[in-house]
């Protein structure tokens, strides 16, 4: 008689199998596997995002946690310029309780045929709980364009407090927002989708949808509320 479990391990973790699932996190009337009870998840538009460059950054900006932290470098994928829907997905993680438990950038309707995780400056600096490489965010996160960048910085360093940029969303948003479009620089177009993440602070994995011909089709980001466990719907 053994005093030991005799439980099998639990599978190698797959990031192609979660890079797919992420996805029917933004398909309405959702829900997913949690860790104590079933998880509904609400997918939410954030923000028509320009992107002039085509060179998207995803990253923490501002001071954060006592920290001077810059924005990343922008992934080494590119996509033609435009503009592009964001979204969020909502989990109910308790009755009077939601958080962003992906965020995504859209980019055609065409079917994803294979995915890849994000590389460069946005993608890849700190390991994350999948064990991929990823980037180290604070409490919110924002998705904006190479050239959106200095204008954000601008805009933070001439707040009264820089610490506390943030607090201009929520005088908008809502002092418990989720998600919002921050414009810079009223003068001009470029603007952010800033979202808050679920764990409100770790190491986020961005993956890149592709379609059959390798073009990008969307760019998922993923903040952890989900167990690595989860794969598939309910």
């Amino acid at each position: 008689m053994s005093w030991f479990s005799s439980k099998p391990p639990d599978p190698p973790f797959d990031w192609r199998v979660r890079a797919a699932f992420l996805p029917q996190l933004f398909v309405a009337h959702t829900q997913v596997a949690g860790k104590k009870r079933p998880i509904a998840l609400t997918p939410r538009p954030v923000a028509m995002l320009q992107l002039p460059t085509g060179r998207v950054v995803c990253g923490t900006p501002g001071p954060w946690d006592g920290l001077d932290v810059l924005l990343p470098k922008p992934f080494t994928r590119q996509v033609p310029p435009g503009t592009y829907p964001v979204e969020v997905s909502l989990a109910a993680v308790a009755a009077d309780e939601s958080q962003v438990a992906a965020a995504r950038i859209v980019f055609s309707a065409e079917p994803v045929a294979s995915w890849e995780a994000g590389e460069g400056g946005s993608g890849a600096a700190d390991p994350a709980p999948d064990g991929l490489a990823g980037i180290a965010t604070g409490a919110w996160v924002a998705y904006l364009d190479a050239q959106t960048v200095p204008l954000l910085d601008r805009y933070i360093a001439e707040c009264e407090l820089p610490e506390m940029w943030h607090r201009d969303v929520a005088f908008v948003e809502g002092e418990r927002w989720q998600y919002a479009s921050l414009q810079p620089d009223e003068a001009r177009p470029e603007n952010c989708a800033i979202f808050t993440r679920g764990d409100y602070d770790g190491v986020s994995v961005s993956y890149w949808g592709l379609d059959a011909g390798g073009a990008p089709v969307m760019l998922v980001t993923d903040c952890n509320v989900i167990p690595l466990s989860t794969t598939k719907a309910l």
